[in-house]
């Protein structure tokens, strides 16, 4: 997929979720329920506060949520997203659309695709810069690490330990495979567990970084394992979710099953 076609789908999200979302989002708490509502009225005072404090609460979360979306957040000034902020409110309350509205969109988008360029340019000269630091912390730390008695190495450079083979199949080409697993950063942040979710997790070995699908392929099913996975068989020099770019990955793995019976494909994927 060309850049030009990952500009105009950026576009497109950017105004899809501006127009629908965020209008919803500026509604005031209070039209949630008017003074007449029955239900309200039933309510005695301390019962009504505290529901008007769990929508508030709800609605700054939904905002939250909204707010996440990278693509809704180019670099704009703290002036300038009050000003974004007064036109989804004056369409909220039903203002009128600008006068020639098509060639008002027309120099909109123009100006939000000259910023989200700006925008990735800056933000991938700044990735670059991080990652290059966590280059540094990564060669200190794999140094420490090799020195660890039961730790070996691969060709390719991941650093593992075996806690336990395992007994059944070892995961190959586009096997899928059932795992509980906890994800780290090398300061001992997790950043992702699917034991915290309470659940394992189904992949396609398709779908992991290269390091970690090199590493399950280490052990059979049942099988424990821990992975030292270096930046440059993990997302390199990319941010991904709550990962900084550059970072090195520290996995600890059980491979429950491979192509589990009951796998159910989840049509997104």
């Amino acid at each position: 997929m060309n850049n030009k076609v990952m500009m105009q789908i950026k576009l497109s999200y950017l105004f899809s979720i501006f127009t629908v979302s965020l209008v919803c989002l500026l509604m005031p708490v209070g039209n949630l329920g008017g003074q007449d509502d029955p239900v309200v009225e039933a309510e005695t005072k301390a019962e009504a506060t505290k529901r008007e404090l769990i929508e508030e609460d709800l609605l700054q979360v939904y905002g939250w949520l909204i707010g996440q979306e990278k693509v809704l957040y180019i670099g704009y000034t703290d002036e300038e997203l009050q000003h974004i902020v007064k036109g989804f409110v004056l369409a909220a309350k039903g203002a009128p659309a600008p006068e020639n509205l098509e060639e008002v969109i027309k120099q909109v988008e123009a100006m939000i695709r000259q910023r989200l360029e700006a925008y990735e340019v800056k933000q991938a000269a700044q990735n670059t810069e991080l990652a290059a630091d966590n280059q540094v912390s990564e060669e200190a730390f794999f140094a420490e690490i090799g020195k660890i008695p039961g730790i070996q190495k691969t060709e390719s450079g991941i650093y593992y330990e075996k806690v336990d083979e395992g007994i059944g199949r070892k995961p190959s080409g586009n096997d899928w495979v059932r795992l509980h697993y906890t994800g780290r950063l090398i300061n001992g942040v997790v950043f992702d567990s699917s034991i915290k979710r309470g659940k394992p997790t189904d992949f396609n070995l398709t779908q992991l970084i290269p390091g970690f699908a090199e590493g399950l392929s280490l052990v059979r099913e049942s099988g424990k394992i821990k992975l030292y996975i270096p930046s440059r068989l993990a997302y390199r020099d990319q941010a991904s979710g709550n990962i900084p770019p550059g970072s090195t990955l520290i996995f600890d793995v059980e491979l429950i099953e491979v192509n589990p019976i009951d796998l159910q494909i989840d049509p997104q994927r």
